[in-house]
């Protein structure tokens, strides 16, 4: 079950406050995400459900709290926490991140959404702005034509934006046309 913290005793918050209070706050966040993952049912009410049933998550239904529907996962789908304790992850059963889940447990803001992930175009953000040498993402060999193909245009489209804006983009041509010559490599020399 997920706390819904804005419905907690006031005096709780002031106790728990007390001596750290953005401790309070960070243990809530954490225990938020925790619960979350661990209950599979669960999902963000705001999302594109209609997406997310294409995707094969069960028809969402109302509980007790307004944030959150019942849904079941896709088959061999699971939930995972990420370093930030606002984000976690539902992954396909290739162990890739597919939809992107905020959750807020704050009781001050408490708030929760979810996206389906374009997995192509995250995997090429990673490779673009991280600090490793240039590679192809560990599990290129998993992913579709179609996901391979984002990842590749996602590349083009940040060497197109550097042609316009060498300012903002050029520091990163480097690798990005590094990381394309190695999808290209990878796909024989022909079109991704």
């Amino acid at each position: 079950m997920i706390e819904n913290t804005s419905k907690r005793d006031p005096l709780l918050h002031v106790i728990g406050a007390m001596g750290n209070p953005a401790g309070y706050i960070t243990d809530m966040e954490a225990a938020g995400q925790q619960q979350f993952v661990t209950e599979t049912r669960l999902m963000p009410a705001e999302g594109d459900w209609d997406t997310l049933q294409a995707l094969g998550f069960g028809a969402p239904t109302p509980t007790a709290d307004e944030l959150f529907v019942n849904s079941t996962l896709p088959e061999g789908w699971s939930k995972g926490a990420t370093e930030h304790d606002m984000h976690s992850s539902v992954l396909d059963e290739r162990g890739i991140e597919r939809v992107g889940v905020f959750y807020k447990a704050a009781f001050y803001d408490r708030r929760a959404s979810c996206y389906v992930a374009n997995v192509g175009h995250r995997f090429a953000t990673k490779v673009i702005y991280g600090d490793e040498k240039p590679a192809l993402p560990d599990k290129w060999a998993v992913l579709t034509g179609e996901e391979r193909e984002d990842f590749v245009d996602s590349l083009q489209r940040y060497l197109d934006d550097a042609e316009v804006h060498p300012d903002i983009y050029g520091h990163r041509v480097g690798r990005v046309k590094a990381a394309m010559d190695l999808a290209m490599y990878a796909a024989g020399g022909s079109d991704v």
